[in-house]
C-alpha cells in the first residue's frame, strides 16, 4: 500500500477483517476500503515542509468535474536523509538518502442514471542508499584487512504502477461491475561488489520485475427481502523476471580455501502465472435481527506450483438489541506466494563458491491454506461512542512467511509445514459531529514448524532446530494486521 497510496490521496479509509465473505480471496489477512477524494467544484491546494533529516516533501492535489465527470489528481516528492531504517543507534544514519515521487489520479463520469466507469491511476519511484553500519570487520578472504564499512555504497530502486477501468451499474434489483486492472513493479538491489566481497564474500545485483493483467466481473441480485445472491469471476496473469547476479568467490572443494578471485554468476528465472477465481454466496436474513452469509469460492493457481482449493465461507451476524450487533464466523483461506517473491533459485550454479548454501533444498513455495474462526460484538455505548471486541483463530498448513537473507534489501518467501495465528483486538471509537477518535489495542501471537521450502535460505543448524521446534514467526502480528492489502480490483458502489 504504502508504494502507491499516500494520504493526501484519501477521503476516507475502512479496514475490513475477521471472517470475509467469499467475494474477497486471494489477499485475506485485512482489505482497506479506500475511497479517493474527488470534488464537483474546483478545489485544490499546494504545500512544502521540510525539516531534520534534510527532509524536503512538496506536494499537490486538484480535482473539479467536467459535465458528468468528476476528477482528482495528486502529487506528493519526498527527499530526505533516513530513507531506510538506521542500522545503528545514532540519531543520523551514514549514506541514507532517498529520493521518492508518487502520483495519483481518477476519474468518475456517470454514463447515465444508474451507470458510472471510473479509471484510477497511481504510480511511484523510489532511490534508496543502503545505510551503512561503520566499524565491522572485513571476513578477511578479499582485499585488505582493514577497511571502512561506512564508506560501502549499496543502493536501491524500486518503480511501481497500477491501473483499473471499471464499469458499475446499479439496478432497482441488484448491482454488477466489470473491471479491468494492470500492475507494474520493479526492484533492483545495486550492490557494492568490492566492499560487498570485502564483508561479505559475495555481491549481488537482484532485479525483480513483474507485470500483471486480470479482469474481474461481480454481480449482485436481490431476489427477495430476504436473499441477496452474489457471484463473480476473476483471472489474472502474471509475468515475472527475476535475476540475481552475483559476484562470488571460489572454494576448493577438498581444503575449503577461498580463492581472492571473484567472477561472476547469473541466476535467472522467468516465469507466466496465472490466478483464477470464482464464487458465488447468499446473504440470509433468518429474521430480522439474524443475517447469515453463506458462501464457497473456487481458486486455480498456476505458478511456480499448480495448485487449487474450494473454500466454504459462513457467517452469522445477530443484533438483539439496538446498538448491539454480535458476529461469529468461519472462513477457509487459499492464499498463494507473491509470485516474484517466490521465484526458484538454481543451487547447482552455486557450487564450491562462497555462495553455496549449507542447506542444498529448494523446494517450490506453495500457496498457504488455513482454517479462520473470528468471533466478535460491537456495543453502542453512548450517543456517538462505540466499543468492541474480537477474537481470531487461525490454523495454517503450509505458512507463508518472507524473510530478509544476505545483504539485497529485499524479501523472499518460504513456507512452514504447520503454523497458527491467534489474538484479539479491544476497540474503542467516538464520533460528535466533524470530532473522531479511535483508539484500539491489539494482541497477537503466530508461531510455525517445519521449514519446507526455500530451504537454502537457512544456515543447516538453524533449519534442523526449526523442524522440530515451534517459534515465532518472522511478523508475530502479519496475518492480522501487517499484511492489510489495498484492493485496486475491487470499486465498491456507492450510493
Amino acid at each position: 500500500m504504502g508504494a502507491l497510496i499516500d494520504t493526501n490521496y484519501i477521503a476516507s479509509i475502512s479496514l475490513l477483517t475477521g471472517t470475509l465473505p467469499a467475494q474477497y480471496g486471494l489477499r485475506t489477512a485485512g482489505v482497506l476500503d479506500i475511497v479517493s477524494r474527488s470534488y464537483a467544484t474546483p478545489t485544490g491546494e499546494v504545500s512544502l515542509y521540510g525539516g531534520s533529516h534534510q527532509t524536503f516533501t512538496p506536494s499537490f492535489d486538484y480535482g473539479s468535474s467536467v459535465g458528468n465527470t468528476e476528477y482528482f489528481v495528486a502529487g506528493r516528492g519526498n527527499w530526505n536523509a533516513l530513507g531506510i531504517e538506521n542500522t545503528t543507534g545514532s540519531p543520523d544514519a551514514v549514506h541514507d538518502y532517498t529520493q521518492q515521487g508518487k502520483f495519483f489520479g481518477s476519474s468518475s463520469t456517470m454514463l447515465d442514471e444508474s451507470t458510472r466507469l471510473s479509471f484510477l491511476t497511481a504510480e511511484s519511484y523510489s532511490a534508496f542508499q543502503i545505510p551503512n553500519n561503520p566499524n565491522q570487520m572485513p571476513l578477511g578472504d578479499f582485499g585488505p584487512l582493514n577497511y571502512n564499512s561506512s564508506s560501502l555504497n549499496e543502493n536501491e530502486h524500486d518503480t511501481y504502477v497500477a491501473n483499473v477501468a471499471a464499469l458499475q451499474k446499479h439496478g432497482t434489483d441488484g448491482d454488477a461491475q466489470v473491471a479491468f486492472y494492470s500492475r507494474y513493479a520493479k526492484i533492483n538491489f545495486i550492490p557494492d561488489i568490492f566492499g560487498d566481497l570485502v564483508f561479505n564474500d559475495v555481491a549481488s545485483n537482484v532485479t525483480r520485475e513483474s507485470l500483471l493483467n486480470g479482469t474481474q466481473i461481480d454481480a449482485a441480485y436481490n431476489v427477495n427481502d430476504r436473499h441477496t445472491l452474489r457471484a463473480g469471476f476473476a483471472a489474472s496473469e502474471e509475468h515475472t523476471n527475476v535475476t540475481n547476479v552475483s559476484t562470488v568467490l571460489p572454494v576448493d572443494p577438498v581444503t575449503g580455501v577461498i580463492s581472492p578471485t571473484p567472477f561472476n554468476i547469473t541466476d535467472a528465472s522467468s516465469l507466466t502465472g496465472w490466478n483464477i477465481g470464482t464464487y458465488v454466496q447468499d446473504e440470509w436474513k433468518l429474521t430480522n435481527n439474524l443475517t447469515l452469509n453463506v458462501g464457497l469460492r473456487f481458486d486455480q493457481l498456476y505458478q511456480y506450483v499448480d495448485a487449487n482449493q474450494f473454500s466454504p465461507r459462513v457467517a452469522l451476524v445477530y443484533k438483539p438489541l439496538d446498538g448491539t450487533s454480535v458476529h461469529v464466523g468461519y472462513a477457509r483461506y487459499f492464499t498463494p506466494p507473491f509470485q516474484a517473491q517466490a521465484a526458484t533459485s538454481n543451487l547447482a550454479l552455486f557450487t564450491n563458491t562462497t555462495n553455496q548454501p549449507e542447506v542444498p533444498l529448494a523446494d517450490p513455495v506453495k500457496p498457504e491454506r488455513s482454517n479462520y474462526y473470528d468471533v466478535g460484538i460491537d456495543q453502542k455505548v453512548l450517543p456517538g461512542l462505540n466499543v468492541g471486541l474480537d477474537v481470531y483463530y487461525k490454523d495454517a498448513r503450509d505458512l507463508i512467511d518472507d524473510g530478509q537473507f544476505g545483504q539485497a534489501v529485499v524479501l523472499t518467501q518460504f513456507n512452514w509445514a504447520r503454523g497458527y495465528s491467534e489474538g484479539g483486538e479491544f476497540k474503542v471509537k467516538y464520533t460528535n459531529g466533524s470530532f473522531y477518535a479511535y483508539a484500539n489495542f491489539a494482541v497477537n501471537v503466530t508461531r510455525a514448524i517445519g521449514p519446507e521450502t526455500n530451504q537454502y535460505l537457512l544456515d543447516a543448524d538453524e533449519y534442523n532446530y526449526l523442524l522440530t521446534h515451534w517459534h515465532y514467526t518472522r511478523h508475530a502480528a502479519h496475518d492480522r494486521f501487517g499484511r492489510s492489502m489495498v484492493s485496486l480490483e475491487r470499486l465498491p458502489i456507492h450510493h
